[in-house]
């Protein structure tokens, strides 16, 4: 078994228990960085547009996409999530989101028939891709389905951002994050050269504030305890950032930061 079908394997099983044992989501665990992803990317998403999202799992965040779109198209390699995406946007009243069992590495054989669309979005979808090679085709298949001048918003999970904040972690007593075996992070630097021939990057959006505040000052707050996901300082700090309050000096370990990439014409 390959890599890659390992890590599908391990999101198939996750996909049959909705919630872990601490009551969090696997494709979320800390609720509250997704809501503060879902908000900076909902500020670069023009409203009345046709969405690709990309890796879409269980759809939480696909139905926040769906109320501002004309319509979205929504794709995952898992069918149990498809299936629970469709049902989530179903109940929530939402006829305009489209969901599709396909491969992001084979991205034109599943939304051919609905390209091209406006916007397209990854959300920790390229981070279950084990190596950069099979990271930059995934790009590539996306940017082939967006229209010239069309959006690509992406949070994924930046190498040199995740570097920095293990250092700011070891200044401060504590040890490195962990990284999940089935994540491979991305060279924000490294996709940005990759994408420069066909695509500017126009807007960033690091999240360095809420990643300060829940990676380092709750694990300092909670210690010896481990720290929480529903803390109430992450809470705090989705609002915080959600706000607009985030000080620049914590741009550089934004790890989550959404990057907005424009196709050139």
């Amino acid at each position: 078994m390959t890599v890659s079908e390992q890590i599908k394997q391990y999101w198939e099983a996750k996909s049959l228990t909705p919630l872990d044992d601490m009551g969090l989501k696997p494709t979320g665990r800390d609720p509250y960085l997704q809501r503060a992803v879902e908000a900076a990317m909902l500020k670069h998403l023009p409203a009345g547009k046709k969405v690709l999202d990309v890796g879409c799992g269980d759809g939480v965040s696909t139905k926040e996409f769906a109320k501002n779109a004309k319509s979205v198209v929504a794709i995952d390699y898992v069918e149990n999530y498809v299936k629970q995406a469709a049902e989530l946007c179903a109940s929530e009243g939402l006829k305009n989101v489209t969901c599709l069992h396909g491969d992001i590495l084979k991205l034109s054989e599943t939304v051919k028939p609905y390209a091209p669309f406006d916007v397209a979005i990854t959300l920790r979808c390229l981070i279950n891709l084990p190596e950069e090679k099979l990271q930059f085709q995934a790009v590539d298949n996306i940017f082939d389905c967006l229209a010239p001048g069309g959006l690509y918003l992406l949070s994924e999970g930046w190498s040199e951002s995740w570097s920095a904040l293990d250092d700011c972690r070891e200044q401060c007593g504590l040890d490195k994050m962990y990284l999940v075996p089935h994540n491979q992070l991305i060279s924000k630097e490294r996709m940005i050269a990759h994408l420069a021939p066909k695509a500017d990057l126009i807007a960033y959006e690091s999240l360095g504030f809420y990643v300060f505040l829940s990676r380092v000052l709750q694990p300092l707050v909670m210690a010896p305890e481990a720290p929480q996901h529903l803390h109430a300082i992450n809470r705090v700090a989705t609002d915080l950032q959600r706000a607009g309050i985030a000080p620049a000096e914590f741009d550089k370990i934004g790890y989550p930061g959404v990057c907005v990439f424009r196709k050139k014409a």
